[in-house]
């Protein structure tokens, strides 16, 4: 059932996934730049995976979601292949930035700096992060779901800048600057054994508390 399932979301979907042929445009113009591959890399699977996680959001609006749920098929194994879809296509749109950094001539990124421990566990924490935090939400609400989620985030990151200008703190650019920092730093740690086992012990909990919670608002949901 569960293969069924994950191969209905691929095949069905598959069109709804060309949307992040412009980020793979950028990566190819990126690749000239040092350091780029590394951004571009990780930027694939976190945008790959937030673009299977909306593929619930479109089945809404298509009207399909009633007639999956019709199916002699449970709705946990439905979220199981949702989750399932966002991690291959993650993983797949982070591969083809590595082929592209091998494959391209002008590409100054190694294709074997992308694929360092470190630089493949912050790609899965943050493409993780991204999945459990976006699909209750989808899987609940919808298209809406996805709209008010990612509307919110940019009230929220307008309302930090205000407040950074208003107080007369330093910029509202260091913000962004403190994010980017901590990722840095993330990754750098990403190579002692201690941050690894906290940080994969993280990402675990938040994907499997992120799970349940999808699959009790998926049972509950009246289509």
């Amino acid at each position: 059932m569960l293969r069924n399932a994950l191969r209905k979301d691929l095949l069905l979907n598959a069109r709804h996934l060309w949307g992040i042929l412009p980020w793979f445009l950028w990566v190819a113009y990126a690749m000239s730049e040092p350091d780029a591959g590394r951004i571009t890399a990780v930027g694939a699977a976190f945008i790959g995976a937030l673009m299977a996680t909306t593929m619930a959001a479109r089945e809404d609006k298509l009207r399909t979601s009633a007639t999956l749920a019709s199916l002699p098929v449970s709705r946990r194994t439905l979220v199981e292949a949702r989750y399932l879809v966002a991690c291959i296509v993650g993983a797949a749109t982070y591969l083809i930035v590595v082929v592209m950094a091998a494959a391209l001539p002008w590409s100054v990124q190694r294709a074997a700096e992308l694929v360092e421990p470190r630089t493949l566990l912050l790609t899965l924490t943050l493409a993780s992060t991204a999945i459990a935090l976006l699909m209750p939400v989808v899987i609940r609400y919808g298209l809406l779901g996805v709209m008010v989620f990612l509307g919110a985030f940019q009230v929220l990151g307008v309302a930090v800048m205000v407040a950074f200008e208003f107080f007369g703190l330093r910029s509202a650019v260091g913000i962004f600057r403190v994010v980017e920092r901590s990722i840095a730093a993330l990754h750098q740690g990403l190579n002692q054994p201690v941050v690894i086992v906290e940080t994969a012990a993280v990402v675990a909990l938040a994907t499997w508390l992120s799970f349940r919670l999808s699959v009790f608002l998926a049972e509950r949901r009246d289509l």
